[in-house]
């Protein structure tokens, strides 16, 4: 089933920083095509608080030191997330490949370090639906320099750019069906 509405949400769990203008963008082409939207979810251990403390402090404790996952989203039995940024740089191409690496190992139904999450008492963090061992990372992006165009092409992450003005740029493996402007790809 689509997880349609996604474009007209106001407000984004968990995602606030510099790139709003991009959030509804990516949701507008593609929501019809993708299962699931997860907007909290987290990656890997975090650190473990210091000496005793209650569960909410845990789970803060936990939000605050795992990787946080801008959206996590589900097609076509693969998993999805989608790294938004203005313009990125190698912070995020090395946030990307971790968390690729980690989100199996620390989310959905099987994985093997799912009890770090509930052991920090952060269940709100884990995703309901399962994690697929190959994660695909995507970036979506207003402007990109040159150097770092040509290493996200070379590590095979999707790329889809969405200018100022103007319209998107997508792979040309994950072209939508109509880009909600007007306007048909060829």
């Amino acid at each position: 089933m689509p997880a349609r509405g996604q474009s007209k949400r106001r407000y984004y769990e968990g995602l606030n920083g510099p790139s709003p203008p991009l959030r509804p963008r990516f949701p507008e082409l593609y929501q019809d095509t993708f299962q699931a939207f997860s907007y909290t979810a987290r990656a890997g251990a975090g650190v473990r608080p210091p000496g005793k403390y209650p569960p909410e402090m845990r789970r803060d404790w936990y939000a605050v030191t795992a990787l946080r996952i801008d959206p996590v989203r589900e097609r076509e039995n693969r998993t999805w997330w989608l790294e938004l940024a203005e313009g990125p740089g190698a912070k995020v191409l090395g946030k990307l490949h971790l968390c690729a690496y980690l989100l199996p190992l620390s989310q959905g139904q099987d994985a093997q370090r799912r009890g770090i999450i509930m052991a920090r008492h952060a269940e709100d963090f884990a995703l309901p639906t399962d994690v697929h061992e190959s994660v695909t990372p995507a970036l979506v992006y207003r402007l990109l320099g040159a150097d770092m165009a040509a290493v996200v092409q070379q590590a095979g992450i999707y790329a889809f750019v969405f200018p100022g003005a103007g319209l998107p740029k997508l792979p040309p493996q994950f072209l939508p069906s109509t880009l909600g402007f007007g306007w048909i790809p060829p």
